[in-house]
């Protein structure tokens, strides 16, 4: 740490410490009252870090080297630079205003974790609540299309084990006299009803 020299100036209204590195170029520079930093080209290296870490406690007590008052200070127009950088408000997310863009603006705003867990729940929702809509969809398309309801009230006098049929939990019976019951053949596909024997 020996080749880092730290220099403490005052310039116009800013109290502040360089570090040179041994051939005498500027390294790092801070202000001291507001906290500001700048590294000059070339000077962030982990040499002038440990420097700066292990002479940090001492900075507002060292010597003022140099003060000066009058023209621009380089380290004075960085210091107006960056803080008129950090002045600079986030620009809006550019959008139409639709709820569309609304919600890609909030989207980006949230952490990874928040944004996984966000997508984890689309996709729980996608799983159970889509082939429920599909299946209540196709169901009353299925049931109006394919199996007709006859304006006589009550199930056929003969049904067919198998054949399709127009009520779930609706009772009839076969040629041979075995009861059948109108019911779903598979979760999967509720909306699909057929005649099965109970015995």
């Amino acid at each position: 740490m020996a080749e880092i020299l730290f220099v403490r100036e005052l310039a116009a209204d800013r109290d502040l410490v360089f570090a040179f590195a041994s051939d005498g170029r500027p390294a790092w520079a801070t202000d001291l009252e507001s906290g500001l930093q700048w590294w000059y080209p070339g000077g962030d290296r982990a040499a002038v870090r440990e420097a700066i870490s292990a002479r940090w406690s001492t900075f507002p007590t060292m010597p003022i080297a140099a003060a000066s008052y009058a023209g621009p200070h380089p380290a004075l127009e960085l210091g107006r630079r960056a803080d008129a950088a950090a002045r600079v408000s986030a620009p809006s997310p550019t959008g139409d205003g639709s709820p569309f863009s609304r919600l890609v603006a909030a989207l980006r705003e949230l952490s990874v974790p928040a944004r996984l867990a966000v997508a984890a729940g689309v996709v729980v929702v996608a799983v159970t609540v889509v082939p429920w809509v599909v299946g209540f969809v196709l169901g009353g398309v299925n049931g109006t299309m394919h199996h007709p309801v006859d304006d006589a009230p009550g199930p056929p006098a003969v049904a067919v084990a198998g054949a399709a049929c127009p009520v779930r939990g609706e009772i009839s019976h076969d040629a041979d006299g075995h009861v059948l019951v109108c019911v779903s053949p598979s979760e999967a596909q509720s909306y699909q009803l057929i005649w099965r024997s109970t015995s």
